[in-house]
């Protein structure tokens, strides 16, 4: 898979451990997505993407915990989204609307 060897390639570079969470996270493999994403963040704290797909990943496994992180993963990814792109804001609205 093209995702591992871009981290055997370079295992500093917080997107490809992002891109191999989002990807695993789209195959439903939520615990393992989520290792990845932490990983990414631990690498670069400040990419509002990586908190994006972390929150995310949360709200798709889906347990009351998760939902909590979810909504604290996605809060961070909007105060650093620099571009205010909506999608941020979207994501985090489709949250609270079917928790409530």
């Amino acid at each position: 898979e093209y995702s591992n060897k871009a981290i055997k390639l370079d295992n500093t570079n917080a997107y490809f451990y992002s891109y191999k969470g989002h990807i695993l996270s789209k195959l439903n493999m939520y615990d393992e997505a989520i290792e990845y994403q932490l990983k990414a963040i631990q690498l670069n704290d400040l990419e509002s993407l990586f908190y994006k797909r972390l929150g995310n990943t949360y709200k798709l496994r889906g347990n009351i915990n998760d939902i909590n992180e979810a909504k604290i993963c996605l809060q961070c990814a909007i105060v650093l989204n620099e571009n205010k792109d909506y999608n941020y804001y979207n994501d985090f609205g489709e949250l609270l609307y079917a928790n409530k």
